[in-house]
């Protein structure tokens, strides 16, 4: 894990580099303004490197467990809860609540984009829960073993479980969120790399090579920023 500055103008890269002595392969993080001023008015990022078996393997796919840690600065989940007090950090959702112990509902965020310009809607939420149900390989934290349907009404996603469980609605809440359009068209998503990502997160793909992506702002996002 590193610590780094982060400008306003800020290309985000991990490279792989061997390091000699203990013979492993390591990621360098780091930031960089395009036109070389300070970093003035910025915040500090901190994001986990990436190792490769000697260089990096292009996967993006936020199911499978041998993601990029990039992919995560380019998914969004619903919410995030804080590790410390339990509180709720909106992502693309701007509220939730339990309207009966099995019976949780989010309200979605609106003037979302996705990192192509097409518009999010609480369809892509339900496809997201829908497409681990298909395919239960991607389904690592287990949602599916805990409620039973996803509907979407107007702005409200609805998540019906099989009992009440009220702390599980965490699980649910990171679950990260796909675009119908495009995932719809992916013969097996558990086999897929997802080597050209479309989110909605700050972020989005630049260019990759085997010693080293980077990551660039993503415009479209229609996100408040946070």
């Amino acid at each position: 894990m590193r610590t780094i500055p982060l400008p306003r103008s800020t290309v985000l890269c991990a490279a792989a580099t061997a390091v000699a002595l203990a013979a492993l392969s390591a990621v360098s993080a780091c930031s960089s303004n395009a036109d070389n001023k300070g970093a003035a008015g910025g915040g500090t990022l901190t994001i986990q490197g990436d190792a490769g078996n000697p260089t990096l393997v292009e996967n993006f796919n936020p199911f499978q467990s041998s993601e990029l840690h990039g992919t995560f600065l380019m998914y969004e989940p619903l919410e995030v809860p804080s590790p410390i007090d339990g509180s709720y950090s909106e992502f693309l959702a701007t509220a939730h609540k339990f309207a009966d112990p099995t019976t949780l509902v989010y309200t979605i965020r609106q003037g979302v984009k996705w990192s192509d310009g097409k518009d999010f809607a609480p369809s892509d939420v339900v496809f997201t829960f829908n497409l681990l149900k298909k395919y239960p390989a991607l389904d690592a934290k287990g949602v599916w073993q805990q409620i039973s349907d996803v509907s979407a009404s107007g702005n409200d996603v609805t998540v019906t479980f099989k009992s009440a469980n009220v702390p599980f609605a965490a699980s649910v809440a990171q679950t990260p969120i796909v675009p119908e359009h495009v995932w719809s068209q992916i013969a097996d998503p558990t086999k897929d790399a997802n080597t050209n990502p479309i989110g909605t997160g700050p972020f989005m793909l630049d260019k990759f090579a085997p010693t080293q992506y980077s990551l660039k702002k993503n415009p479209a996002t229609g996100r408040p920023a946070r």
